[in-house]
């Protein structure tokens, strides 16, 4: 079954993940120059932001604005390149889900994974909602702000837009840049806890499959639940090190961003800007939060399944069963844990 759609549908929007039907052809041709688009708006964005560090900004406001931008923008482009450089990876990911023992093989168990992969993409929409609302108040500051020719953000730019046309391209062109930027985060962030949730979704099947392997031993057995269990460890294994690079940068750049944001709003008082800055310092403690909290779910998911074991009705299972249990068991004494670059744990 198909999973995590919302997510994929975000990332072909930015031009990271060529959907699966345009593999030849001239859709093939088109979605290429699409992402070279794409990649080319991003990098000439962090390269301007750049120099308008080291050409126009002289003092400490300014610098905090612009830094903070250039670090996520520089994000973003580091979660897309690795995107494009692993999504063989990626797929092998997708389709370890969807083979055995992992994959759902009852109805009960394909509605288990439903109603997860419903609740993984109401997070993506939620995630995508706030950041939509972080773009409408950052462009709504610049709009309204006194100086009739601000633009979006601060950026060196190798001409005078002081004309009605220029500035309205050049502002296009700003806004455009910022909400492929800002998707990019939302698709590349959404895809990572949606795993995480299918992680516990795992556990959830796991735990129904062994409640079947005890009560029914001639329909579903132990065994394969050991199997389960074991594949549940290396699928979580496989997915901390697709994005443990992408997390630690992630990490170090909303910490960076968050301390900025926090400075910035001691220096201000209250208007449209701060305002800004509030619900910007707010979408990077949801990315955070988004991490951290699933990391941390399916951690104390996986240290419940000696409880689950306990709860079934082990002690009418023969010593051969009960040993099948007990090898379960010591394995789950080591939870799955999540972690960027091994450094610092979710």
């Amino acid at each position: 079954m198909a999973i995590l759609r919302f997510m994929f549908t975000v990332m072909s929007f930015c031009g990271f993940w060529r959907p699966y039907s345009w593999t030849s052809g001239y859709k093939y041709v088109l979605y290429t120059i699409y992402t070279v688009f794409s990649w080319l708006s991003v990098y000439t964005v962090i390269i301007m932001q750049a120099l308008d560090i080291v050409l126009l900004v002289d003092n400490q406001s300014d610098f905090f604005e612009n830094l903070r931008l250039t670090m996520e923008y520089n994000a973003a482009l580091f979660k897309m390149n690795t995107l494009l450089k692993n999504r063989k990876n990626f797929v092998n990911l997708l389709d370890t889900l969807n083979t055995e023992p992992l994959a759902p093989v009852s109805t009960d168990e394909i509605a288990i994974r439903k109603k997860f992969d419903k609740f993984a993409e109401l997070n993506g929409i939620i995630l995508a909602t706030a950041v939509l609302g972080l773009l409408i108040a950052m462009f709504g500051t610049a709009l309204i702000d006194d100086n009739p020719r601000k633009l979006a953000y601060r950026i060196w730019l190798p001409y005078n837009y002081s004309s009605s046309v220029v500035y309205t391209v050049t502002f296009v062109c700003e806004a455009v840049s910022m909400i492929m930027i800002a998707f990019i985060n939302v698709g590349s962030d959404s895809l990572f806890s949606g795993l995480l949730i299918h992680i516990y979704c795992l556990f959830e099947i796991f735990e129904h499959r062994l409640k079947k392997g005890v009560n029914e031993p001639e329909t579903y057995s132990l065994k394969e639940c050991v199997r389960l269990h074991k594949h549940i460890y290396k699928f979580a294994k496989m997915v901390n090190e697709e994005f443990k690079t992408i997390m630690m940068m992630q990490f170090l750049v909303s910490t960076l961003t968050l301390c900025s944001e926090l400075y910035r709003l001691t220096q201000r008082e209250v208007n449209s800007q701060y305002i800004e800055i509030v619900t910007y310092a707010t979408c990077v403690v949801m990315q955070l939060l988004f991490f951290c909290w699933y990391g941390n779910e399916v951690r104390l998911k996986s240290l419940e399944v000696s409880d689950m074991i306990f709860k079934s009705n082990w002690i009418s299972l023969d010593p051969n069963a009960r040993k099948i249990l007990l090898i379960i068991m010591i394995r789950s004494t080591s939870p799955i844990e999540f972690s960027s670059a091994q450094i610092f744990s979710m």
